[in-house]
Order: structure tokens, then C-alpha cells, then sequence
């Protein structure tokens, strides 16, 4: 409808006009773009914030002119912002919209006083690529002990005493986010980390002494204590099949088991050895 060109000649707020564009993406028609346009002015009519919240959502146009100590970002990547690259941008209108996302890009980074949180999945903004050249980057000496934490750690892994071994999907400063068996999640810092690290090693049933053998019932004994049962410990379980145990959390009352027919599989750490129904699995 050269609304963009109207916009333009008037010198009216492109802003304006950027967020229509974002309004409008995936909606099939003039008709339910209308509808949407009305449910989402019905929902700014009628909300109110409550006095005890403690977070803003906003557009970037929304928040021109103000400040936050601490703003979080979400979906800053090439596609979505910007939605397309400078080296993609064609025509002119292209590159212009690219140098109006950049300007947007930076209003959004200088609402935060203190703290500022960018969100990625895969490879980072354009934009955020240039701010990261200009920023100084922590190294050492490699001869220094702390050389290795100054690296990228995503996808290195962590063994934890209650929910097993995690593998880093993200990193934020010191903080790491660890997945874990079951789909579990941890945002640990290196200190909490080193404290929750399991230091347990799990015995290979066969080669247990006679009198370990002796003390747990023999070696294909069903398990008795939760003591007997070690993240790594290959077991079989009566239903399930052959597995090595994942994670043991005995506040919580559960084990995660990996079966090999199975996979991941949480069940009741009590009622398992209640039944009897796991035994040590010499053969794996």
C-alpha cells in the first residue's frame, strides 16, 4: 500500500511504521491483521501494572527516553535483529531499514543504567558482533592456572552430586547454564559448581572385593542403600533393561537412569530399592 513511502514523504515516525511491519508478519490478511490490531489495543486499555512488579515488558520504541538498572534483550540475532544483514540488504529501502534496526538496536542497549543482558541462540547479532570488537577481552597467560576459565565453555561437562552429569548450553560472565539428564536446568557460578561437584566414583561391580560383594548381599544382590547407588553405577533394572545411573537425588527421592532401549527415565529412588528392582549389571 506505500505506507512506508507516505511515511517518508511526511516525515512522519518511521518507528511507527517498523513496529506495523512487525505486527503484521504471519498474519493471513488485511482482515485478521485488523482484528489483531484491535485485540492488542483492548489488551493496552485495559491493563494495569500492579505496584509490586518487578518487570517491564517492552518494545524498544516504547522504552526511547526512559531508563532501567537492568535490561534484558531477548532474540538478538541476525534475522530477527536485524532482520536482515548488511551484506543481504539489496535495495535501497533495504539498507535503510537495516540502518533504522541499528539505530533501534542501540536505543535498546543504552536504556540500562547498570546491568545489560543480551540474548542469543546460535551466532550473535550483527550488531552485537561490532560492540564485542570494541570491547576489551579477558585472557592470561597460559601458564596462568585460571587460563582455562577465560575460554568458552559451552558444551564442556559437569558432574553434579544430585542431578549427574550437565552439559554447558550457555554462559553469562561467571555464570554457566547446565542441562541436565530429564530436562533439568542449573545457572551455577564456578564457586557453586566446585562446591556441588560429585567427588563419588562409582565401583565396577566386577571388581568388588569378597567382602564388599559379601557385605552388599553378592554381586548380583538387588541394592539395598541409596550409598550403593553412584552416578555412573551400571545397573538393571527388573522392567526396563540395562542402564547407567545419571543423577541421584535422595532429598528429593529420585534417580535418572539412562536405559539403553529407553533413554532418560526418572523413577522413585525409595520405592526402587523397596522392590528390589535394580541390580548391579556386570556386563556393561
Amino acid at each position: 500500500m506505500h505506507y512506508g513511502k507516505y511515511v517518508e514523504q511526511k516525515k512522519l515516525d518511521t518507528g511507527k511504521y517498523f513496529i506495523l511491519e512487525m505486527l503484521a508478519k504471519g498474519v493471513d490478511g488485511p482482515d485478521r491483521f485488523l482484528e489483531k490490531l484491535q485485540a492488542l489495543q483492548m489488551t493496552i486499555a485495559e491493563h494495569r501494572n500492579t505496584k509490586d512488579s518487578r518487570i517491564i515488558l517492552s518494545t524498544i520504541h516504547s522504552s526511547k527516553g526512559l531508563e532501567y538498572d537492568t535490561v534484558y534483550m531477548a532474540d538478538v540475532i541476525d534475522g530477527i535483529l536485524p532482520s536482515v544483514t548488511r551484506a543481504e540488504a539489496e535495495t535501497d529501502d533495504e539498507v535503510r531499514a537495516y540502518e533504522e534496526e541499528r539505530r533501534l538496536y542501540y536505543v535498546g542497549l543504552t536504556r540500562a543504567k547498570n546491568d545489560l543482558y543480551l540474548f542469543q541462540c546460535g551466532e550473535p547479532s550483527s550488531f552485537t558482533s561490532e560492540v564485542l570488537r570494541a570491547l576489551p577481552v579477558p585472557a592470561a597467560d597460559e601458564s596462568d592456572i585460571l587460563a582455562p576459565l577465560l575460554r568458552p565453555q559451552i558444551g564442556r561437562h559437569y558432574t553434579d552430586r544430585e542431578w549427574g552429569r550437565g552439559e554447558v548450553v550457555a554462559e553469562c560472565m561467571e555464570k554457566k547454564l547446565l542441562a541436565f539428564p530429564g530436562g533439568h536446568y542449573e545457572l551455577l557460578s564456578y564457586d557453586e559448581m566446585l562446591a556441588r561437584r560429585s567427588i563419588r566414583a562409582a565401583a565396577s561391580p566386577d571388581r568388588r572385593s569378597p567382602d564388599r560383594e559379601h557385605e552388599a548381599g553378592g554381586a548380583d544382590a538387588p541394592f539395598q542403600s541409596p550409598s550403593q547407588l553412584c552416578i555412573g553405577t551400571a545397573v538393571r533394572h527388573r522392567k526396563l533393561g540395562s542402564g547407567r545411573i545419571c543423577a541421584v537425588n535422595e532429598k528429593e527421592d529420585f534417580l535418572i537412569i539412562n536405559f539403553d532401549k529407553k533413554g532418560d527415565k526418572k523413577i522413585g529412588l525409595a520405592m526402587s530399592l523397596k522392590k528390589q528392582l535394580l541390580t548391579p549389571d556386570p556386563s556393561r
